[in-house]
């Protein structure tokens, strides 16, 4: 083997050269076939061009250094490797000043076949060593890569995407190349598969859709090979879809008063999928939706809720969006309220009272739930001039408020007031509890006070109250048709009840109606002192003083 021109005979320069002898490595990617058994301070580097055409000449250039010196005047061997006869010398050059040598050599004819070549540095026996090998192909042809991707897709669910990757010069897939599908997360590309083309040149992927635009956005990337050209597609946004749905509300058509039932939600997609969102349960009131629950369906898109209206009520429910749903509002449910007993059978051809008043307040409590007060400063106020002025026989200090439940025509509780004097109190109590509990009606009890002043009663507006069918108590007023005599209810121990369908008789006539004045009703009117009403006030100590000739009216 050739040795170095310049390498002294005399043993400690030689030993000296020799260690500036360095192993040889070529830039390029590694040959199997290489080996590496130079110094670890010497380094051949090869260099040329990667791509050639088959048959073609080109220049390399080997560089030598040792210890970080450029070595000169050194043989460096250029090798072709040739398939089973292994690597085969093509050229020989000797380094210049700068450890550097160019040498010609020329790729294989075959197109299909890639050339190594590798440089070999032979110092002496006990330091020969050749480089790695250094590859030169075809040109590398150009590719194309296609991204099938849906423009559209359900979020929280998965899409199929695919790309082909296709030579451009003879338009066929390639096969077995790594092509790397990735997604766009939080503003830098990740990649979601890496995977090898199969025969059709394609590679496939899931991906699962996610809520915002921004983190769908896909794209295809080829890194290229010794023969190819890199390439990639575009950016491809798949568009997040919610998932259309139905809120359906169901529960009774009906709800007796002061009682409660349950409404139950059931929220599904389309495809029956339960949607776990919010919603807002709405009520009708004042020609306006009001919210009067937020509630949180379950994981199987199911929900319920108590509701007790007091009145005929439509509800809702309004169902929001959430990452993968689109809201909803569900149809109208409508709960109609029925009273808790049955409404009086009035008959068809009976008159109705000319004055009409506002419904009362909703009972409080159970039972008839009777309370006792002295008259308060603003009742004692709306009182003076009207149903008390001076000269009555009775003052403030004697007269007592009784607020009591009652049923109403309509079937429903309500709560009223009547103002008696207090040595009767316990009778007013005892009568209409009873009446209570035996459910027969009172039209309304309003104290007569309401109604006004009566100039030709001169007192409350008693004609007023019997027009309207109240039940009243105190009123320091003339007798109706004779109004210079005190009425009994000057002194406050009178209770007229339900005045419009039992009528009095009075020089006047039948007041306030005369259809009532010979029809007796099983709840409502009395012609007899047989009826269970008459007998529950004279059970009570109250008197049916007048009988049917004023059979509104009772003493205590």
């Amino acid at each position: 083997m050739p040795v170095l021109p310049f390498v002294p005979r005399s043993p400690l320069v030689a030993t000296l050269v020799a260690t500036l002898v360095a192993t040889l490595t070529l830039v390029g990617s590694a040959d199997p076939s290489a080996t590496a058994a130079t110094p670890a301070a010497s380094r051949l580097v090869l260099s040329g061009p990667r791509y050639a055409d088959a048959g073609s000449t080109i220049q390399v250039v080997a560089v030598l250094t040792s210890a970080g010196s450029q070595v000169s005047g050194a043989q460096v061997d250029l090798q072709r490797h040739e398939g089973a006869a292994g690597y085969v010398e093509v050229a020989q050059g000797t380094t210049d000043a700068d450890g550097r040598v160019v040498l010609p050599a020329t790729t294989h004819a075959d197109p299909d076949v890639v050339t190594r070549f590798r440089a070999t540095f032979d110092g002496d026996a006990a330091h020969a060593a050749a480089g790695d090998a250094h590859t030169v192909s075809e040109p590398q042809s150009s590719t194309s890569l296609a991204l099938a991707a849906p423009d559209t897709g359900f979020v929280g669910a998965t899409v199929t995407l695919g790309a082909t990757l296709r030579r451009d010069d003879t338009g066929r897939p390639v096969a077995d190349e790594a092509v790397e599908l990735q997604r766009r997360v939080n503003g830098s590309w990740r990649v979601l598969v890496s995977r090898r083309t199969d025969g059709s040149g394609q590679v496939r992927a899931e991906l699962p859709v996610r809520p915002e635009d921004a983190d769908n956005r896909v794209r295809a990337v080829y890194a290229g090979s010794v023969w190819l050209r890199p390439s990639r597609t575009t950016a491809h946004t798949v568009e997040p879809r919610r998932r259309a749905t139905v809120l359906r509300i169901a529960g009774p058509d009906r709800v007796v008063d002061e009682t409660a039932v349950t409404l139950r939600l059931r929220w599904r997609t389309r495809g029956g999928q339960p949607v776990p969102g919010r919603a807002r349960i709405q009520r009708r009131v004042g020609g306006k939706w009001r919210a009067v629950e937020r509630m949180a369906l379950g994981g199987d898109g199911r929900a319920r809720l108590r509701v007790a209206p007091r009145d005929d009520t439509r509800y809702r429910a309004v169902g929001r969006g959430g990452r993968w749903w689109e809201g909803d509002t569900s149809e109208v449910h409508a709960l109609d309220n029925v009273p808790p007993t049955a409404p009086v059978d009035y008959p068809a051809a009976a008159p109705r009272p000319r004055v009409k008043l506002p419904r009362q307040a909703r009972a409080v409590g159970q039972g008839p739930n009777a309370t006792v007060s002295k008259v308060s400063d603003p009742m004692w106020r709306s009182m003076t001039g009207r149903s008390w002025h001076k000269g009555c026989p009775v003052g403030r200090g004697e007269l007592r408020v009784v607020r009591v439940n009652y049923w109403g025509y309509d079937g429903y509780r309500y709560r009223g007031e009547i103002v008696v004097r207090d040595d009767i109190v316990g009778n007013t109590v005892g009568a209409f509890g009873d009446l209570y509990r035996a459910r027969f009606p009172v039209r309304s009890m309003y104290r007569v006070d309401r109604f006004g002043w009566s100039d030709y009663l001169h007192g409350g507006d008693n004609y007023g109250s019997m027009a309207a069918g109240n039940t009243s108590g105190f009123n320091c007023r003339g007798v109706v048709g004779n109004p210079g005599v005190p009425s009994p209810h000057s002194y406050g121990r009178a209770i007229d009840l339900n005045t419009w369908e039992n009528p009095y008789h009075s020089q006047r006539g039948w007041t306030p109606n005369s259809w009532w004045a010979s029809r007796s009703h099983p709840r409502i009117a009395w012609r007899s002192g047989t009826h269970p009403v008459v007998r529950i006030m004279r059970a009570n100590g109250f008197r049916w003083t007048y009988g049917t000739g004023d059979g509104q009216h009772f003493d205590g």
